[in-house]
């Protein structure tokens, strides 16, 4: 049984230099961003994503570890939205305190700002319009 050409290819495994670019380029950040803040020069970068032998190796890597990142977003979002609630629960039990001036906590604050910041509504079931179908 003959071989076929892909048996013979090694499996390609990234430099070390190109690991700071890949997780840069799976976070989102452009080419010229990444080369800025790793050195590399952004027309490496370039012929790395698309005209080496190894460019579509390359672009599978940037996804899997875009996945990577995103389920790991996911987790320390759900993690912050925890502690958000369990904050609310202190404030619903009268544990948080407002200062002399009348001013809610810090820590009260800081769990408003993050619940608006995160998805928390569509988490919770939406945002929806009162009356709306």
């Amino acid at each position: 049984m003959a071989k076929s050409q892909s048996d013979n290819k090694l499996a390609w495994v990234p430099t070390p230099e190109m690991g700071p670019v890949l997780d840069g380029l799976a976070m989102g950040m452009s080419q010229q961003a990444v080369s800025r803040s790793t050195g590399v020069p952004q027309q490496t970068i370039w012929s790395w994503v698309n005209e080496l032998a190894f460019s579509a190796q390359f672009r599978d890597e940037i996804q899997v570890r875009a996945r990577l990142f995103q389920e790991n977003l996911e987790a320390i979002e759900e993690q912050q939205m925890l502690q958000a609630t369990a904050t609310f629960g202190k404030a619903l039990a009268g544990e948080v305190r407002r200062d002399h001036d009348g001013n809610a906590p810090l820590e009260y604050l800081a769990a408003i700002e993050l619940l608006r910041a995160t998805r928390w509504k569509q988490k919770a079931g939406g945002h929806k319009q009162f009356g709306a179908s």
